[in-house]
């Protein structure tokens, strides 16, 4: 019996300690607008009921091991709206936890028609990407520039 207890206590230490990455950088996208906003729920008066926001946020979290730090580390956040721009905001690290958060609201949100998809990169001052997180539909965007013609 104390057998069987010992092996099933490893199984089930294996499947939690291995289940999960240590350190990491992820992202999560949330739809900004009225239900966001906690008068909606407690019934409270608030002013920005009358015009609430409308947009996106992106939250972005990472965790990092301590040797990270020994190092200047930035989080660059790379964002393809629906209009087809293209920005790269940069965010620096001087914690191994952290948490930022990008917000699209309102007019600009509505100029921009949204996110299209966005990466996460934690980079060194060598530009060497520590860690990365890729929406599915990320891929990076091709330029072409117009060839300059003579008239003749």
């Amino acid at each position: 019996m104390i057998i069987v207890r010992q092996f099933c206590f490893l199984i089930l230490a294996l499947v939690i300690f291995s289940g999960c990455e240590k350190y990491y950088v992820t992202v999560k996208r949330e739809y900004v607008d009225r239900d966001q906003l906690a008068s909606t729920f407690v019934g409270s008066p608030d002013p920005r009921q009358e015009n609430p926001p409308r947009g996106q946020e992106l939250t972005i979290e990472w965790r990092l091991p301590p040797e990270a730090m020994d190092q200047a580390l930035h989080l660059e956040l790379s964002v393809l709206y629906r209009d087809y721009s293209h920005v790269t905001f940069t965010y620096p690290i001087d914690r191994r936890r952290g948490v930022v958060i990008y917000s699209l609201l309102n007019e600009e949100y509505f100029e921009k028609e949204g996110l299209l998809t966005y990466k996460a990169e934690i980079v060194d001052v060598n530009r060497k990407i520590l860690k990365e997180w890729k929406q599915i539909l990320w891929t990076d965007l091709i330029t072409l520039e117009e060839p300059e013609t003579e008239i003749k």
